[in-house]
Parts: C-alpha cells; structure tokens; sequence
C-alpha cells in the first residue's frame, strides 16, 4: 500500500498548499511504531512531481513476477526507473543533494474515484452561497463517472497479456481470462476531463452567472 499511498498525496498537497511543512515518516522495513509516529521536514526539499510514464514497463514486469499487488518489492519497482530519474536531474546530483524516489503505480478505479470526488469537492466550496448551501453527489453518480463506460482501462494477465477492460456493452461471447493482476487506466486521470458528468457541470456552472438558491442543498445523480 505505501507503493501507492493516497494518504501520502494528500500530505504532499498540503505541504505544497503551504498548510503544513512535514509529511508523516516512512520506513518499509522498520515496524517500531514510534518511528510511524514520527515525522520528516520538508525545509529545503523540492517535490518534482511528473506523470512522465518512467519505469511504467519494468513495474508491470515486476507485477506480473509478483503475481498481483500485494507485498510488492519497492526495490523492484525502484530499479526500473532509477536511471531514467537520474539521466534527468543530474542537475540534483551535481549539488549532492540526497533523492528520495516514490513509484506510484498506474492509476486505478478507485484512484480516480478519489480524484473526482475531489473535484467535486472543489466545485461544492467555489459555489457554495452563490449556487447552493453545498452539492452533494451520489455513489452512482461518481461510479459513472470513472466506470468503464466512460474511461478506457487496461487488464494486465500474466504473460504480460495487456488486453482493453471490458465494458458492459462488450462482447458477451468472448470467455473471461483469468483474474487480472492489474485494472489501470490508459490516459491516468485526463480522461475524466473528458465529457464527463464533471467537466459537463463545471462548464455549465461557468456560462451562467445566475444564482440559484444559494440557500439549498444540490444533488448529482444519474439514473
């Protein structure tokens, strides 16, 4: 889980928000619960955070080799995109400046599930008073908006076998593989930029200024 861990997005994004200056301390082969109660600061530290897919080939190598997620090898998953990091920040190097690598894998489902609930989020406050008291969204509503429907994703079998995930308007007569060890999204998160139920309300929300009972709660719904 720490391979991929939301909760350490989220303290990055306050940290780079300016809402806080340490991130909690991280050590996957020490389980001294002191040491998970400390925490690391960030004076001095620059976060170069790029969607660039390094390394993205050789942790899909190492999935498969592990035969799904769980207790992947960080080392592993680190080796493949070491040098490509390196060949890019010589620069850092150069100063002797210490370089701390965090793989996150290729976005999943519930990844930008998290992502879109966020966005809406975001709209809720920017509105809030002006359109609605705040807007509430329902399950189905986000579940629509990162389903296969509407994002394109890929399975990953074993083999190395990277076949598109099924929608549910697919072809029935094909016969399931086996359980796939990886359901990521082809494009991470711009897809859901993309005729989505969000960027649809945003864009209306933008081409009317007219306040609409500021005093009420919204509801986003899909049947």
């Amino acid at each position: 889980e720490h391979l991929h861990d939301k909760g350490l997005l989220s303290d990055i994004v306050k940290v780079l928000n300016g809402d806080a200056n340490t991130i909690p301390y991280a050590d996957d082969d020490n389980d001294d619960e002191e040491k998970m109660n400390e925490v690391v600061s960030c004076d001095g530290t620059v976060f170069l955070l790029t969607s660039e897919q390094w390394g993205t080939k050789r942790m899909l190598q190492v999935i498969q080799r592990n035969d799904g997620l769980r207790n992947l090898p960080r080392e592993g998953l680190l080796s493949g995109i070491r040098w490509e990091v390196d060949s890019h920040f010589q620069y850092w190097q150069r100063l002797n400046s210490h370089t701390t690598i965090v793989p996150f894998l290729p976005f999943q489902q519930d990844d930008l599930l998290l992502v879109v609930q966020t966005w809406f989020q975001e709209l809720s406050d920017k509105y809030q008073g002006i359109r609605w008291a705040r807007l509430d969204v329902s399950t189905s509503a986000l579940e629509y908006t990162v389903g296969v429907d509407q994002v394109d994703y890929l399975d990953l079998y074993n083999g190395g076998l990277l076949q598109p995930t099924k929608t549910k308007y697919g072809d029935k007569s094909q016969q399931p593989l086996s359980k796939a060890l990886l359901t990521f999204s082809t494009n991470g998160a711009h897809m859901l930029h993309e005729n989505s139920l969000y960027t649809a309300l945003k864009s209306k929300l933008k081409s009317s200024s007219t306040s609409r009972r500021p005093y009420m709660a919204a509801f986003l719904d899909v049947d």
